[in-house]
């Protein structure tokens, strides 16, 4: 029977890691792209912080390049949009192409985000609900420049007009604004 980590292995060698370090960060537990989904990207640059220093790695020959933890983030980047999307990430669909593909997205992705970060004034507490109309185009204006983490995409935000609308049980989505 053939090893499945066989396929992780390439995947890990196509970001650019030498035979020893793919096979150190299989034995150390991130096997397959679902244990590559429980490391976050602060993990694996504290991965490579921990490996490039280490003297008993270097004696291993296990290295991790800057450009192969990007790429790793990249296969990371990768797994969980197949897995958001409703695809299996299987490791050998993750070629050369993809490799190179899905580094950029995420370096894009991560510029963007950067840029949105603290770029935007959040509106001045509201303190009486009479004040609710001339807080409610900030607060949307304000809402509506985050990302969500998962999707990607900017966050909706639903805010009813009145009271009534969350007790009617004939409520429908016409009678919603998103921000």
């Amino acid at each position: 029977m053939a090893n499945p980590n066989n396929n992780f292995h390439g995947a890990l060698v196509r970001c650019g890691f030498i035979d020893p370090t793919a096979d150190h960060l299989i034995d150390e537990g991130i096997a397959d792209t679902n244990t590559l989904l429980l490391a976050t990207h602060d993990d694996i640059d504290t991965i490579a912080r921990t490996v490039n220093r280490s003297p008993a790695y270097q004696q291993l020959g296990v290295s991790m390049a800057f450009i192969s933890v990007k790429r790793m983030k990249g296969f990371r980047f990768w797994a969980d949009e197949c897995i958001r999307t409703g695809y299996e990430a299987d490791p050998n669909v993750f070629d050369d192409d993809a490799v190179d593909a899905y580094t950029t997205k995420l370096a894009n992705y991560q510029a963007l985000a950067k840029s949105f970060k603290n770029d935007y004034d959040k509106p001045d507490p509201i303190t009486k609900m009479t004040k609710w109309r001339k807080f409610d185009e900030p607060l949307r204006n304000y809402l509506s420049q985050y990302l969500s983490a998962d999707s990607k995409t900017w966050l909706t935000y639903l805010i009813w007009e009145d009271e009534d609308t969350l007790m009617s049980s004939t409520w429908t989505p016409t009678r919603m604004k998103t921000a």
